[in-house]
């Protein structure tokens, strides 16, 4: 597993982009958590792991079980990511249930997601929330019709408060506009 991980990102996962597609992996080696959590979910089935893709609201990890223990695939991680201790899977699982977005710039207006996620997900789901992610790439982009096409997409994959809360903001802005 430790190979697995290291060998995947030192060839496939060099640049984080917190917007990348899941194509962007393959053509330019440019990831996120969802789409590295997605790839190393696939080499997982390949090589027959049993493992849980993990959702909170601001993060996306894998649980692999193994005979000696759990370990944990943290994908942004690249240095430290393959953890195997168990206090530490743990503490990084309380960290990720706690984790909050962060404001950066004080001109704009930010929308606080008020559902507490932690749970685990299918890749049909996952696919649901690349679409998801796709969606919200689109809306930032005031490109309102590629965004209500992948939140349609999301919606018939997963169904979950997430797609909820932002079909309503999708709305609003119909409305708005």
């Amino acid at each position: 597993l430790a190979y697995v991980f290291n060998t995947t990102h030192q060839r496939f996962l060099r640049h984080y982009d917190e917007h990348a597609s899941f194509g962007q992996i393959l053509k330019n080696r440019t990831y996120n958590c969802l789409t590295a959590t997605a790839l190393y979910a696939l080499l997982l089935d390949h090589v027959g792991f049993d493992y849980k893709i993990m959702e909170t609201n601001h993060h996306i990890f894998l649980l692999i079980q193994t005979d000696q223990g759990e370990v944990m695939y943290e994908t942004t991680d690249p240095a430290n990511g393959f953890i195997n201790d168990p206090k530490e899977i743990a503490n990084r699982i309380v960290r990720y249930k706690e984790h909050s977005t962060q404001q950066v710039a004080s001109n704009k207006t930010y929308y606080r997601f008020e559902v507490d996620l932690y749970k685990e997900v299918s890749l049909d789901e996952m696919l649901g929330l690349i679409h998801y992610n796709l969606s919200i790439n689109a809306y930032n982009q005031h490109n309102l019709p590629t965004a209500m096409e992948h939140l349609e997409l999301a919606i018939k994959l997963y169904q979950s408060p997430r797609m909820e809360e932002y079909s309503r903001i999708i709305l609003l802005s119909i409305k708005e506009s």
